[in-house]
């Protein structure tokens, strides 16, 4: 296996070839304080063989995301077609580029994601990655974090699922179909739960990762409209 490390400007990057013994491509980008950190795999023996993941660390809120085709989305989100859409914790996933380009509508995101940092960091990754397959990926998701800039098609609510609601009460009741696949409603640790704070010793970690799912699933159904349907991925055993 070789693992290079590399500076470059404000980037600390890490590099592992694949080799006949370690298949596996990796590509790992980090920022000085390593709040921010890119981590691009080719592994061959997953599906779909890519993984991105960024991660915000030791910086609130925490963050941290993935890149989901639209075939890793539940099949009554990738079926929508009209509408008023919000997602919630879009990621680099691959619905709100699907949505429009299916002229869908205006698509509601709602994620504390850094897109502005992320897109940096992928674009300082075009110049490292070898692989062909990894190269195309990394183009996949310049795209998509495009889109989340294209006013015209995207509103991006740059925050957390409760803070939307507090500085956006616009947003309540309004929306034909709420989409959470793999989103706040499975990082919990996203939010904040300032009302469950007091029953932290009293209670036991099972029965409080109940409620806080209770709670964003209550917050997400506060976004529907009369006749509106909540799309959620996992569904929260409650």
């Amino acid at each position: 296996m070789r693992v290079e490390t590399y500076l470059a400007g404000i980037y600390t990057i890490r590099l592992k070839e694949p080799t006949s013994h370690h298949p596996e491509f990796t590509l790992q980008i980090t920022t000085p304080n390593k709040a921010h950190t890119l981590t691009i795999g080719l592994f061959p023996k997953q599906r779909p063989p890519f993984s991105v993941e960024t991660l915000f660390e030791s910086k609130q809120p925490y963050c941290f995301t993935t890149d989901r085709d639209i075939a890793d989305y539940p099949r009554a989100a990738r079926e929508v077609t009209h509408g008023k859409c919000i997602e919630i914790g879009a990621g680099l996933g691959g619905l709100v580029l699907e949505l429009a380009q299916k002229n869908v509508g205006k698509i509601t995101v709602i994620d504390p994601l850094d897109y502005n940092q992320t897109r940096a960091m992928l674009l300082h990754a075009q110049a490292y990655a070898s692989d062909q397959q990894v190269c195309m990926r990394i183009s996949t998701l310049l795209e998509r974090c495009r889109i989340m800039h294209d006013k015209r098609r995207v509103r991006l609510i740059n925050t957390t699922l409760g803070n939307a609601l507090e500085t956006h009460p616009e947003l309540l009741s309004s929306a034909d179909f709420v989409i959470d696949n793999f989103g706040a409603v499975y990082y919990v640790n996203t939010e904040s739960f300032p009302e469950l704070e007091a029953h932290r010793k009293t209670i036991s970690c099972h029965e409080l990762q109940k409620r806080a799912l209770q709670e964003i699933t209550r917050k997400e159904r506060a976004l529907l409209n009369p006749q509106g349907k909540l799309i959620q991925c996992p569904t929260p055993e409650v």
